[in-house]
């Protein structure tokens, strides 16, 4: 379990990006909460880097984000998450202003 959290941004109490002493990231958004690796975060940052259009869809990774009429979807393989366009602007803006820090190589060491 996580311990030691720093706040990169938020938009209120619900909605943030934290990242944790571990290396690991949490984007909460409301009830939902990701625990992601810093790839997996710079993924979803470059995926609502720039905005869509109603109809568009964007594919980055694993991820999926499709813009319709009134909502967009955001996917992860076969998990959906269904945003009103505000909760969508707001994430948006939300990741816009986050950096993911690069995973440093660690050393090998040989197992015997």
């Amino acid at each position: 379990m996580c311990r030691t959290l720093t706040t990169l941004g938020a938009l209120g109490p619900t909605r943030r990006v934290s990242r944790c002493g571990c290396g690991a990231y949490h984007v909460v958004w409301q009830h939902l909460h990701l625990s992601l690796h810093p790839d997996e975060l710079a993924e979803l940052c470059r995926l609502f880097a720039a905005p869509l259009l109603t109809g568009e869809r964007r594919d980055v990774g694993l991820w999926h984000l499709h813009l319709q009429v009134g909502a967009a979807r955001l996917w992860y393989g076969p998990m959906c998450v269904s945003l009103t366009l505000g909760e969508y602007q707001g994430l948006r803006d939300l990741l816009n202003g986050v950096q993911a820090r690069p995973v440093l190589p660690r050393p090998l060491y040989a197992l015997n």
